[in-house]
């Protein structure tokens, strides 16, 4: 039997209202069955999810307006109360555009697997971010003894311009790291052949890291200049 904590709610709980509370109390069905309900039946998720909605009252249902996901995860009053008791953190009320939904799905996935390999995770806020005096708002950062890592979720392929662009500022940050995250292996090569080079960069895949993580608990990543020698050799 789960073991439930002094809120009446199971360590998978605490670990999608961590997801919550880190992304401004919104999460998708998607997000969580790679993440959170990763290995179980999809309808274990849905039973879970009616529960904290109908019976603990934290969470509710709002259209998307999209196809997939049909909804999103919102918290409601008490949930929100709750986020701000368990994890410190207050959240508003929000409605991302439909446009930028799937890259926050992708975006919570790695957030979770990376927590998951023991990594202190934050999702990165532009203003906020800046006014620590750092050039580039990266999606995700993390701290290692050799220093900070900058996460990039990279679902599509940027204008060559927009990498130049880039780099200048995360060169002037000089993070120890830039870890990018693709989609699936397709979008590693059709994306990864054509971000500039540079000894920092290192690529892995959602699969990747969640075999990693899974498998020795450890992220699974590969040197950009390894990958690009190897596609040339192939």
């Amino acid at each position: 039997m789960v073991e439930l904590n002094e809120y009446g709610l199971t360590p998978r709980d605490m670990e999608l209202f961590d997801i919550m509370a880190s992304f401004n109390g919104v999460t998708y069905n998607p997000a969580l069955i790679k993440s959170v309900y990763y290995g179980t039946k999809e309808q274990t998720m849905r039973n879970r999810l009616q529960v904290l909605r109908k019976k603990k009252r934290l969470i509710r249902y709002k259209l998307t307006n999209l196809l997939k996901p049909k909804y999103a995860i919102l918290l409601t009053q008490e949930g929100k109360a709750f986020v701000e008791e368990a994890f410190g953190v207050r959240v508003s009320d929000p409605n991302p555009a439909p446009m930028t939904i799937k890259h926050l799905i992708h975006e919570q996935i790695v957030y979770y697997w990376l927590k998951k390999a023991g990594r202190d995770v934050e999702r990165t806020i532009v203003r906020k971010w800046r006014e620590k005096g750092y050039k580039h708002t990266p999606d995700l950062v993390y701290h290692t003894k050799k220093g900070l890592v900058y996460v990039e979720v990279e679902l599509t392929l940027k204008r060559p311009h927009s990498y130049i662009e880039m780099f200048k500022r995360v060169k002037i940050d000089n993070p120890s790291v830039i870890l990018y995250v693709f989609e699936n292996e397709r979008k590693m090569k059709t994306i990864g052949t054509k971000i500039p080079l540079w000894d920092k960069i290192r690529y892995t895949t959602i699969d990747m890291l969640i075999e990693g993580v899974l498998n020795d608990g450890k992220i699974k990543a590969i040197k950009q200049t390894d990958y690009i020698k190897q596609i040339k050799e192939a």
